[in-house]
């Protein structure tokens, strides 16, 4: 039977590995075939890489106005790099990032500060000046423990956690909410 969407959503945002780590958990799978399935994995993902990928409302309007203010923007991911570059040219939006990192960029990835702190060292930024807009707690743990301002919106990858409850900066419905 097919593990359904509701709880394959808990298992995202963890990074590919963890998640298939998981699906094998739950579907009884020797865990000595990890790499197999992995691999299966990541040649199916890259092949229907945008099938079902949708941007989230006003992606594209908060980038615009972001760039238009000139400030950086970088994505920070748990996905593998390799994955990152297409989807952003799939939503013509790559021209908006200054940089993107995959989990496998560094040696460390989310919940680390780590990638954070590599972002922000990059244009030399004080921690505490930049903000993380994310969408779980992999994301708030990470702008915590890289000392950024964090906002969480309502939707998204949460792994069932009430967002509300963390202590992030602001927590909201639309992106549209942090221009005003």
């Amino acid at each position: 039977p097919l593990a359904g969407e509701e709880r394959v959503r808990t298992w995202v945002g963890f990074g590919s590995a963890k998640l298939i780590e998981q699906a094998m958990a739950w579907a009884d799978i020797d865990p000595n075939k990890h790499e197999e399935c992995y691999s299966i994995f990541l040649k199916h993902y890259f092949t229907h890489l945008t099938d079902n990928t949708t941007l989230y409302p006003n992606v594209k309007a908060l980038l615009k106005a972001l760039k238009h203010q000139g400030v950086p923007v970088a994505l920070v991911t748990n996905k593998p790099g390799v994955f990152i570059k297409p989807i952003l040219d799939h939503f013509d939006i790559t021209e908006h990032f200054g940089w993107f990192l995959g989990g496998d960029t560094l040696v460390e990835r989310k919940p680390s500060g780590l990638p954070l702190l590599h972002c922000c060292d990059a244009i030399e930024a004080a921690p505490e000046k930049c903000l993380m807009i994310g969408d779980s707690i992999t994301d708030f743990r990470a702008a915590n423990n890289a000392g950024f301002k964090c906002a969480l919106v309502t939707y998204g990858y949460n792994q069932g956690v009430d967002l509300a409850t963390l202590g992030a900066d602001v927590v909201i419905d639309d992106l549209v909410e942090l221009l005003i």
